[in-house]
């Protein structure tokens, strides 16, 4: 059994992550959270702009299409940079 990401999927998790490593350090994280907001449109743009947003829409709705290791590649970078 292969446990390796294709490399779409590795593209995806290299796409996640140099994202996160960008626009998400933890006082970013703290300016958010201590924000009247408690979210950042700016972020969840960004997420959207990759398409982050669509991983588990099917595509006849316009979606990534993508299955539980796609869904779980995105989120473990949620978790790994603590996204509110």
């Amino acid at each position: 059994m292969d446990f390796n990401y294709t490399q779409e999927q590795q593209m995806l998790q290299d796409s996640v992550e140099k994202f996160l490593a960008k626009n998400y350090s933890f006082e970013t994280r703290r300016e958010i959270i201590a924000a009247r907001q408690g979210i950042s449109p700016t972020v969840w743009e960004g997420f959207a702009g990759l398409g982050l947003l669509g991983v588990p829409v099917p595509p006849e709705y316009e979606g990534f299409g993508g299955g539980a290791v796609d869904t779980m590649i995105v989120m473990e970078a949620l978790g790994r940079y603590l996204v509110v």
